[in-house]
């Protein structure tokens, strides 16, 4: 009995860590800059995601822009770019 709930614990805790990979979002973000092959994209927070121009292939983003970022391990994987939404007042 005590191996059994030792092997389950162990599975818990292997699921628990793994949970964040995989339910991780997409953020949303404008592109408020563009230099050197990499784009700078700042989401509603404010926090600043760097983004290569291998992850944007085919969107032609510039300033202003809105993109939607797909994160693997924290680090931006994949763009795509998206419509811009008004601000509320």
């Amino acid at each position: 009995m005590n191996r059994i709930f030792k092997v389950l614990m162990a599975a818990l805790i292997v699921l628990a860590l793994a949970a964040p990979a995989f339910c991780a979002e997409p953020v949303k973000g404008e592109v408020v800059a563009f230099e050197g092959g990499t784009y700078t994209v700042k989401d509603y927070n404010g926090k600043v995601y760097k983004i290569t121009k291998d992850l944007a292939i085919g969107l032609d983003l510039q300033t202003g822009d809105m993109v939607e970022v797909e994160l693997d391990e924290a680090q931006p994987a994949q763009a795509k770019k998206v419509k811009k939404v008004a601000k509320k007042k």
